[in-house]
Parts: structure tokens; C-alpha cells; sequence
């Protein structure tokens, strides 16, 4: 009976029943508080990581550590060039005297996405390569892998076309010229990028991009901070490959998707890939600035360290000039049209200057001869004035230009070229034909009357002078990019160039462009 009575009565509940009951209605409530608690916390939690992963001093802090890794590569391999993959990879290492940078993307290597970039083919990589060696390619990621995109399947892809266009023959026991990291790649997808290589070859052999020759194929490596051995290589005279040692600057860190491993005993959070995603958190410095002022930054205090890049941002247009950089002539067409970034160094009197600058109100002045326009900083807002105003005043005042044998320079004030590439396909297709001769062209009477043009003259623009077609256009952006490899438009500024001349009379209907071999 004893045992009995312990449990309540269906008929007679008592007290002691209704209490214990009540207690039970009330915990779902009780449980939803501390549920909506925990959230809270989470959140709060996240909030304050996602703050501190955008600290500047944190980044600032992780990027020095990083690149005292990448030096202590650097002193394993000195005979090889130390390359930056854009843009992340410039915070890493600063550029070497007669190296540039890389731009191997990581989407370029996303699954179900592989691409040998016709408009990133990074050509100009392959003298440097050659020159000393084989290269460093240093890059970093933030989303706690090992390696990026760019490193683990990009490059081994770009690897592979490049020694199967040369026609290397494979090693002995190898399939194909693709290698790719096993822990980052799984062999299901090696093999779908390895059946893609033959058509990426196809594509680079059919393009009007001119492959640098090598002696000896390219083989990639990987190292980050967590390899334990670095790669063995035989020195460069016994090297069968030139090394392509890819470099993720970063140490992984787990457990949470901004990166930041919270250990505050220095006074501040590691971050994974510290210097992707500039425009979040650098406050307008930029590599080339901190690089410049690299120890005056790492030594600063938190509460010194905003102060110290305001004045360092502000000043550096004020030093531009010193680092002006020389146009890139379009060897297609034998410089004829140049492209390169505002500020131009001084001194170009035999060629026609035209400069775009983004967000410049009033822009600077200039001398008779050379025109510099200003756009909105969105395309969106420029394009109407870039295709109504701009483009046909350029074309008319390059006409004249280059029927008295001047060149072209068409500059802006963009990393990447996004004005004066367009710019310049426009103009490569309007005067010249698909071997790069210049059309014919005669200057206005009044030009040829003075026998000498002074840059004053704006007739109306000139009519386009062939048919044109997509392929046309696809193959003076190359020209562009084999020239000026840092040059890449948006998709929406080559989309409008394609509608300026795939729309109305200009469009090819099936005829040979003029000239064509």
C-alpha cells in the first residue's frame, strides 16, 4: 500500500498534486526565458567577435605575425621571387623590385565553377617565373580553411593548362599536369578539374593571347604556418620544374566564422586572414601605405593607431607623383594605344594624354594637348556621361591624334584599369583592325592646314568605321590584359561596350572584319 499511495490518485488529486502540476505548467515558460537568454548571449557573444575581427589594431597586430612568417619562407627559398596574389596577398609582403602581383581568384576555383581565366591569365607571371627560377605566391583566407581557393585549385589549374599548351610531356605515372593539395581537394574532385584541363587549353590556344614560352614545366607546392616540413628542392641548375610554392600566410583558426582566435594575452585577437576585405576595416590604408610606414604601424598603441593612419592617409596624395608609374603600351598594336593610372609621370609630349578620375569635383588642370574628365565614383551613375559625353569626344580627339602619328594614353585613377580599359577596347576596335593596323583616317581640313595638331580641335565623333562583333571585342580586351595584366573592368563596363557596338549599324553580319589575315 505504501508503494501505492506514492503515486497520485486520478479520482482525489491532492495538494501536493496541484503544486507539483502547477510547477510543470510553468516550465515550458521558464525554459523559453533561458532559451531567449542563451540567444541573447550567443548574439551578444558574436556581436563583440565580429567587432574585434574589424579591430584595426587586431588586423594590424595578425598581418605583422603572418608576415614574419612569410620572411622566415622567404629566407628558405631566397633564389625565388616573392609574389603577391591581389589583393589580400600585398598585406603579407611587400613587392619585390621587378615583381609584380598575381590575380589568381578564388572563384576561379570554387566547386562546380573551375575556370582557366581568359580575362586572368596571368601571363605576365611566366618571365617572372623564369627569370628567377620559379616564384613565392603568397595569399591568405579567412574562413578557417588551410588554403584559399585561389592557392588550392586556381593556381593548379593555371599550372596545368600553361604546361599542357606548351606541350610538356607528362611524367612518368602521371594523368594529367593537375596537382592539388589532398587535404584540401578530395580525388572525386581532382578528377572532375583534371577532365576539364583539355578544354581550358582549347580555349587559351584559340584566344588572341600569346603564351610566353619555358624551358621546364611548372609544378605547385603548398606550405602554411601549420606545415611541418617545407618542401625539399634541388638547387636551380637541377630543378626538372620551375616551383610554384603556394602560400597561405594565415594559421587556421577553428571554431568560429569570423576568424579570430580570442587569446588577449597580448593585449589583443589573432585574425585569420587579416588583410582580406580592406575596405571593411583599414580605414583607407592601404598595402603600399603600410608597407612604407610598416614600422611606425606595428609599434603603435591602440589609442594612438587611428590617429596615426588618418594623418598617413591624408598625406599620401601628396606623395603620389613620386610613385607615378609608366603607362602600359598595347603591344598589339605597337603602342599606339597606351594604358596606365593617374598620376602619369611627367614628360609624355610626344603622345595625347586622356585621364578619367572617379569622384574628383573639380578635376586638377591640365596642359593643352591632354583632356582629364570626371565620372561618379558608380558606374551606374557614370555610364550615361561615360557613353554620351566621353566616349565620343575621346574618339574624336584620338582620331586626330593618331592620324598625325601620336600615340594614345588612356588613365584613370583605379587600381584595375576600370575606365581606361574599356576605353581602350572601345578605341582598339573603332581604329584598328583585327591584326592591329591602324585604319586609315584623315584629319579634319583645319588640322591639316596648320600641318601640326594641337590637341585643340574637336570635330564631330567619327562614324565606326566596320562591323563588329563579340569575338572583335573579346579580342582587344586581350590585348588590353596581355599588355596591362592589372586591367579588369567590371562586367557591367564591358557589357556596355559590347551594347555600344553590338546594337544599331555597328554589328558584324557575317562578313570579315577589314584586313583580317
Amino acid at each position: 500500500m505504501s508503494s501505492r499511495s506514492s503515486f497520485s490518485s486520478t479520482d482525489e488529486p491532492d495538494d501536493t498534486d496541484s503544486d507539483t502540476r502547477a510547477t510543470f505548467d510553468d516550465e515550458p515558460d521558464r525554459r523559453e526565458d533561458e532559451e531567449i537568454e542563451i540567444h541573447t548571449s550567443v548574439r551578444s557573444q558574436q556581436r563583440e567577435i565580429k567587432s574585434q575581427s574589424k579591430d584595426v589594431y587586431n588586423r594590424l597586430r595578425s598581418i605583422a605575425t603572418d608576415a614574419a612568417f612569410i620572411q622566415r619562407v622567404r629566407e628558405e627559398y631566397p633564389d625565388l621571387a616573392l609574389m603577391p596574389n591581389a589583393r589580400c596577398g600585398l598585406w603579407y609582403c611587400p613587392l619585390q623590385d621587378g615583381v609584380t602581383t598575381a590575380y589568381f581568384k578564388s572563384t576561379d576555383g570554387h566547386t562546380n565553377n573551375y575556370k582557366f581565366s581568359l580575362r586572368r591569365p596571368n601571363l605576365h607571371v611566366i618571365p617572372i617565373i623564369e627569370e628567377h627560377g620559379g616564384i613565392i605566391l603568397v595569399d591568405s583566407t579567412r574562413r578557417g580553411k588551410l588554403f584559399p581557393d585561389a592557392l588550392s585549385k586556381t593556381v593548379p589549374i593555371w599550372c596545368a593548362v600553361i604546361n599542357t599548351a606548351l606541350g610538356f610531356p607528362l611524367p612518368e605515372g602521371q594523368e594529367s599536369w593537375l596537382f592539388t593539395p589532398p587535404r584540401s581537394v578530395s580525388p572525386s574532385e581532382h578528377a572532375v578539374i583534371s577532365s576539364l584541363i583539355a578544354g581550358f587549353v582549347n580555349s587559351l590556344r584559340r584566344s588572341a593571347l600569346v603564351l610566353p614560352m619555358l624551358d621546364k614545366p611548372l609544378r605547385p607546392f603548398w606550405i602554411h604556418p601549420q606545415t611541418t616540413s617545407l618542401p625539399s628542392l634541388a638547387s636551380a641548375t637541377e630543378r626538372e620544374f620551375y616551383p610554384v610554392l603556394c602560400v597561405s600566410a594565415s594559421r587556421q583558426v577553428e571554431g568560429t566564422h569570423e576568424g579570430l582566435a580570442q587569446d588577449w594575452g597580448a593585449g589583443w585577437g589573432y585574425v585569420q586572414g587579416a588583410g582580406d576585405d580592406e575596405e571593411s576595416w583599414s580605414e583607407g590604408l592601404t598595402p603600399q601605405l603600410y608597407w612604407a610606414h610598416e614600422a611606425q604601424l606595428d609599434t603603435c598603441s591602440r589609442s594612438d593607431l587611428p590617429e596615426l593612419i588618418r594623418s598617413l592617409v591624408e598625406h599620401q596624395d601628396q606623395d603620389a607623383t613620386q610613385g607615378a608609374e609608366s603607362p602600359s603600351p598595347i603591344a598589339a598594336v605597337n603602342g599606339l594605344i597606351a594604358v596606365g593610372r593617374h598620376p602619369l609621370p611627367i614628360g609624355a609630349d610626344d603622345t595625347f594624354t586622356v585621364t578619367i578620375l572617379a569622384s574628383s569635383d573639380p578635376p586638377p588642370t591640365t596642359e593643352p594637348g591632354n583632356f582629364i574628365f570626371s565620372l561618379p565614383s558608380s558606374f551606374k551613375h557614370a555610364q550615361s556621361d561615360f557613353q554620351m559625353h566621353i566616349v565620343p569626344t575621346i574618339a574624336s580627339l584620338s582620331q586626330q591624334a593618331l592620324s598625325f602619328g601620336r600615340s594614345v594614353v588612356l588613365a584613370d585613377d583605379t587600381p584595375n584599369s576600370e575606365w581606361a580599359a574599356p576605353l581602350a577596347v572601345i578605341l582598339l576596335q573603332m581604329f584598328f583592325d583585327d591584326n592591329g593596323r591602324c585604319l586609315p583616317s584623315t584629319p579634319p581640313d583645319s588640322a591639316l592646314e596648320e600641318n601640326a595638331w594641337n590637341g585643340d580641335e574637336r570635330p564631330v565623333s567619327p562614324a565606326f568605321q566596320v562591323d563588329v562583333d563579340k569575338q572583335s571585342l573579346t579580342r582587344r580586351l586581350q590585348w588590353v590584359i596581355q599588355s596591362r595584366p592589372a586591367a579588369n573592368p567590371s562586367r557591367a563596363q564591358l557589357k556596355a561596350v559590347n551594347v555600344l557596338f553590338m546594337s544599331g549599324p555597328h554589328q558584324r553580319r557575317g562578313g570579315r572584319r577589314q584586313g583580317k589575315g
